[in-house]
């Protein structure tokens, strides 16, 4: 599955310094070189991560442009999904309550869902995910007052009232609880997971279901259906979970002193049936940071061979993107990163998050997070790496991809990306100051890495001039089209 990481990347040699791209529709970068406008380079000379290749997606929203905004009161987006006839569905919050919004496949809001293309629940604060069912059944998750909440609907966005309580099944564990997430199981069973609070400490929280909503009590040692994680009195929160290929449960958390003194992540692996694995790590879990300094954890992958890549914030002089490799029992992938340590440091910003973490069909991983430049704005930032944890310098400039859908204002893609199963890369945002979700769909060549031929179709629709010409000639040069 890497072999392909060994692609010759000569051909995807950037053009002359002096042909950059500039800034157009609502703060995008259009998909062809042009020289850069003299308002644009003091900007430009302290982020130039901002002068990137777009790779927007010119079948989706509206005249083509990639990008999606809907009016939306007070959002907050953590989860995207895709139906099985390509419609996305958004889910978060508005107004404080769970918000699920539909879109069809290009990108329009679909009326025929809930009231006019969305729901907001009368029961959860935020919805943080969900899933399809096998029988086509929309299950949202997330919290309720402070307790877990599921929420089943139909595909039309009316709660299924066959499902728990009139289509709301609360699960209180222990204290204040907040869930996370969500994890689905092959059996149709599936996973919330976050935390609870005991002696006024966070812990980590699982809670199996099954497709009708029953806990499943044969899971964990309490014969509740239920784990409880604890630490040596640090406050922990379960924020992502996946399967390796045996069925074994990796955990990943957060792991910190109520002072923030002391911020780290943690890897936890269990069984199927709730138990400790004690061949991983250290009796089970493995807790680390990255030279001493604070860190935390947003989003993990597993690998066919079974190691585990993770990506989130380091404090180093200001917060910057890793990502690190673990090998399948837990200790750290030498044979990884950028100088053979098992990890990647990458600061593009005043202050960067990795939120989500994909693998791509050519081995290589997509980060998707938040970059923050100069002026304390906030805008979408797309890394891509190498299979060995390598930058791919072929991918936007450097190997990062900038798209500042608000300029001025904060667009936050808070762990909301998905490949479709076109290999399309849709990521939604939310941005507060405008009271908007964002989607943004990238068309992205998963096999090199080189120039898109979205960009060789902008060039083709520009006049002919000399500039646009020799501008055109060298990106064919480039994709050796």
């Amino acid at each position: 599955i890497y072999e392909k990481d060994k692609i010759n990347t000569e051909c995807c040699e950037k053009p002359k310094n002096e042909l950059k791209k500039t800034k157009s529709y609502m703060g995008l970068s259009k998909q062809y070189y042009t020289r850069l406008e003299d308002k644009r380079r003091n900007e430009l000379k302290s982020n130039p991560f901002l002068t990137t290749q777009t790779y927007l997606d010119t079948t989706f929203g509206p005249n083509g442009t990639g990008i999606v905004t809907t009016s939306v009161n007070t959002p907050t987006f953590r989860a995207i999904l895709e139906q099985p006839d390509g419609k996305l569905l958004v889910l978060g919050q508005s107004e404080a309550k769970g918000y699920i919004a539909r879109y069809d496949k290009d990108g329009n809001i679909d009326t025929t869902f809930g009231q006019n293309g969305s729901i907001l629940s009368a029961n959860a604060r935020i919805f943080t995910g969900g899933f399809i069912q096998s029988n086509n059944k929309i299950v949202a998750v997330g919290d309720g007052n402070y307790d877990f909440i599921i929420e089943r609907f139909d595909l039309s966005g009316d709660l299924d009232t066959s499902f728990g309580s009139s289509g709301i099944i609360y699960t209180d564990i222990s204290g204040s609880d907040f869930c996370n997430g969500v994890l689905t199981q092959s059996d149709d069973k599936f996973i919330l997971y976050g935390n609870c609070t005991v002696n006024s400490l966070k812990c980590g929280a699982i809670v199996i279901y099954d497709q009708d909503g029953n806990i499943d009590t044969t899971f964990g040692s309490s014969g509740n259906g239920m784990i409880h994680v604890f630490n040596n009195g640090m406050n922990e929160s379960i924020i992502d979970i996946k399967f390796q290929s045996d069925n074994k449960m990796i955990v990943a958390m957060d792991v910190y002193y109520s002072d923030y003194s002391d911020y780290d992540i943690a890897l936890v692996r269990y069984d199927l049936n709730g138990n400790d694995d004690p061949t991983f790590g250290t009796n089970g879990s493995v807790k680390l940071d990255i030279n001493g300094q604070l860190m935390n954890i947003h989003s993990i992958v597993i690998l066919p061979n079974d190691k585990i890549v993770v990506t989130g914030g380091v404090n180093m002089s200001s917060v910057d993107i890793y990502i690190l490799r673990f090998n399948a029992d837990g200790s750290i992938d030498n044979t990884f990163g950028s100088n053979g340590n098992g990890y990647n440091i990458q600061d593009i910003g005043a202050n960067d998050y990795g939120y989500s973490i994909k693998l791509q069909s050519d081995g290589k991983f997509m980060v998707v997070g938040q970059e923050s430049h100069n002026s304390g704005n906030s805008n979408i930032a797309l890394i891509r790496f190498n299979g060995d944890g390598t930058l791919d310098t072929a991918f936007g400039d450097n190997g990062v991809l900038i798209t500042d859908v608000f300029p001025n204002d904060n667009d936050y893609p808070y762990k909301s990306a998905l490949f479709q199963t076109n290999d399309k890369l849709v990521v939604a945002a939310d941005n507060l100051a405008n009271n908007s979700i964002i989607l943004v769909r990238y068309d992205i060549d998963v096999e090199t890495g080189c120039c898109h031929p979205n960009d060789i179709k902008a060039l083709k629709k520009r006049n002919s001039t000399s500039r646009s010409m020799m501008n055109m000639k060298v990106v064919l040069k480039c994709c050796n089209k």
